[in-house]
């Protein structure tokens, strides 16, 4: 990792996919005074970036379709902002119909990743260079296990129950 040089932090597009600035980007970074730690936290911004610009552009498709009506969709904090077409798990659609399902709904937990990402981001960074307060980590890592559980049981009650109900119906999904 260690290969990365700063040069790609003055990138106006690194963070820009989180909702970063380039100016932000280049403010924290320099509080690393360590040069391989600097250029590992610029190669991980740059991969969070790739990562949440791609799922930006798998996902670009379906936000027209996009609809909140389910209570176990919601702000991709607490629930999972999913698209409603991806509440059956296509099970009855064979391997190739999971696999195109799969593309969409991992880039709305993409989405979501990213939002955490984007919230937390200085104080990320702050851990990698280990200048964080001890009680801002704490806070950190508390929240997460608290919504991760909650996250989880929001994406199974938004996938099972819609999944049953296209293979108790003989795989409705697949006949429409």
């Amino acid at each position: 990792m260690s290969g990365m040089t700063t040069a790609h932090a003055d990138d106006t597009s690194v963070g820009a996919a989180v909702g970063v600035s380039a100016s932000e980007v280049r403010s924290v970074l320099s509080t690393i005074e360590d040069a391989e730690l600097r250029a590992d936290a610029t190669e991980l911004l740059a991969k969070a970036t790739r990562t949440a610009a791609s799922s930006k552009q798998v996902s670009a498709a379906s936000k027209s379709r996009f609809s909140a009506s389910s209570p176990f969709t919601g702000d991709g904090e607490w629930a999972p902002s999913h698209d409603e077409e991806l509440a059956i798990i296509p099970i009855c659609a064979g391997p190739v119909g999971f696999l195109k399902w799969l593309i969409p709904n991992f880039a709305d937990h993409g989405r979501d990743l990213s939002k955490f990402v984007e919230g937390n981001f200085e104080l990320l960074v702050a851990i990698l260079n280990g200048s964080a307060q001890p009680w801002r980590v704490l806070e950190l890592i508390l929240k997460p296990f608290l919504q991760i559980p909650v996250y989880a049981v929001n994406d199974t009650l938004f996938h099972i129950p819609a999944t049953l109900r296209d293979i108790l119906g003989f795989c409705a999904s697949v006949r429409d």
